[in-house]
């Protein structure tokens, strides 16, 4: 009687570490999914250095979503707006800010620095 207590528990025990180690594993899988898909789109960065930005024109695909960086290496605040799609995000001295727009209509953006807007500004293309 006592040893197939002890086998009933076992076979329950080996039967819950099943059901859990199934569990477990589609968790992974969809958290590897969510990882992709929060992970798609495009990123576009912006250096700011020596009151310039380090590029003059960026390209992106219509109906991306995209994160534009601005990485400020200078020892003065800057910024990025792209007034038509209300992007506008400062990057204090020595640090990086982000912003992302979803679904990009095709078109030709123009983008500055609302404090150096002579220097730093450029041309974003979505087609």
């Amino acid at each position: 009687m006592r040893m197939r207590r002890i086998l009933s528990t076992a076979a329950a025990l080996g039967f819950t570490g099943v059901a859990l180690a199934g569990c477990g594993g589609n968790s992974k899988r969809d958290d590897a999914s969510a990882t992709t898909a929060a992970n798609s789109g495009t990123t576009l960065t912006l250096v700011a250095k020596n009151i310039a930005f380090d590029q003059s024109t960026l390209t992106a695909a219509a109906g991306d979503s995209v994160t534009f960086v601005i990485k400020n290496e200078d020892n003065t605040e800057h910024n990025l707006t792209i007034a038509d799609l209300k992007v506008d995000k400062d990057a204090e001295a020595g640090k990086s800010a982000t912003q992302t727009v979803t679904n990009l209509k095709p078109g030709t953006y123009q983008y500055h620095c609302e404090y150096h807007p002579a220097q730093m500004n450029g041309t974003l293309t979505v087609s």
